[in-house]
């Protein structure tokens, strides 16, 4: 069972990833506003829909969040 509370740990790992996953995670890392510590999937939705993110960020993040999900 994995734990939220490593979403953004795991997320900034993938800063040099080349994709939409890898963009959203140098975004998240250079944001200081990011949900860090325990987090859930929506405390993570509600910080993006904050920052307007764009409809391509939420997908990539709900990529993210299943990719991390099965980690």
């Amino acid at each position: 069972m994995t734990n939220s509370n490593n979403f953004y740990n795991w997320l900034i790992s993938l800063s040099d990833r080349n994709d939409p996953v890898g963009d959203l995670a140098l975004d998240v890392k250079r944001d200081d506003r990011a949900p860090k510590g325990e987090a859930s999937h929506d405390e993570w939705m509600a910080y993006l829909i904050r920052m307007h993110a764009s409809r391509e960020a939420i997908l990539s993040f709900d990529q993210a969040w299943s990719e991390f999900s099965t980690f």
